[in-house]
C-alpha cells in the first residue's frame, strides 16, 4: 500500500494482500463504531455541559440517540466483518439484506457454524433495544418521559409563580434527572456486560480463517499489478 502511494511501479498485490487489507478496512470500521458506543457512554456520565448553550436534556438525548445507534452499527460491522472474512464480495456485503445473505452463505459452511453462532448471540443479546434503535431512525430522534418532563421544566421556571410554593422546581427536575441516569445506566451495564463479550467471541471464531488464508492457493496468486 505504501508502495502504491508512492506511485512506484511493478508492484505486485497478491489476493492475501488484498484480502488482508479488506479485513483490516472492516475491523477499522468496526472499532470506530465502538469507540462512538464509548464516547456516547462518557458524555452520558455527565451531569452538566456548562460549556453549552443547550439544555441538559438536549445534550443527553444527543447522546442518548449515538448510544442506541452505534450498539446496532457494531453488529452491522461484525456481519460486514464476517461477510469479508469468508469471502463474499463487496457488492454482496454493502447492499440491503445483507444480513441474510451473510447468514445463508455460513449456514451452507459447516465448518462455519461456530461463526454464525456467536454472531445470532450477539444480535439476540441486544434485541431488547431495537425497538428504541429503530424510532430514532425512523422518526429521526429520541424522546421518553423523563426527557419530555426534563423539557417541561426548561420552560416552567418561567411560570413559577403559578405553581404552589411547596413545589421545588429544581428538586423536582433533580429527581427526573436522577431516573433518567438510573434508566440509562441499567441499560449501558448490559452493553458492558454482554456486548464486548459477544464481539469478542466473534473474533475468537473467526481466528481459524485466518490462519487457513495462506494454504488457500489462490491467495498466492498476484491479483494487481502496478
Amino acid at each position: 500500500m505504501i508502495k502504491v502511494t508512492e506511485g512506484a511501479e511493478g508492484i505486485q498485490i497478491y489476493y492475501k494482500e488484498h484480502y488482508a487489507r479488506s479485513v483490516f478496512s472492516r475491523a477499522v470500521a468496526l472499532q470506530n463504531a465502538y469507540d462512538t458506543l464509548n464516547l456516547s457512554i462518557e458524555y452520558l456520565d455527565r451531569d452538566d455541559f456548562a460549556s453549552s448553550s443547550f439544555d441538559f436534556e438536549k445534550h443527553y438525548q444527543y447522546h442518548l440517540e449515538h448510544f442506541y445507534l452505534s450498539v446496532f452499527g457494531i453488529i452491522d460491522r461484525c456481519y460486514l466483518l464476517v461477510g469479508t472474512s469468508i469471502m463474499l464480495t463487496d457488492s454482496e456485503i454493502d447492499k440491503l439484506g445483507s444480513v441474510r445473505t451473510i447468514e445463508s452463505r455460513l449456514g451452507q459452511l459447516e465448518s462455519c457454524s461456530k461463526i454464525l453462532d456467536a454472531l445470532r448471540i450477539l444480535k439476540l443479546n441486544q434485541e431488547n433495544l431495537r425497538a428504541t434503535r429503530n424510532a430514532i431512525a425512523h422518526k429521526n430522534g429520541f424522546t421518553n418521559d423523563h426527557i419530555e418532563a426534563l423539557e417541561f421544566f426548561s420552560i416552567a421556571s418561567d411560570f413559577q409563580s403559578k405553581f404552589p410554593d411547596e413545589f421545588k422546581l429544581d428538586e423536582a427536575e433533580e429527581i427526573i434527572r436522577n431516573g433518567l441516569k438510573k434508566k440509562t445506566k441499567k441499560e449501558i451495564d448490559l452493553i458492558h456486560t454482554t456486548l464486548k463479550s459477544d464481539v469478542e467471541n466473534v473474533f475468537h471464531n473467526l481466528e481459524f480463517l485466518y490462519n487457513g488464508i495462506g494454504e488457500i492457493e489462490m491467495m498466492n496468486k498476484v491479483r494487481f499489478e502496478y
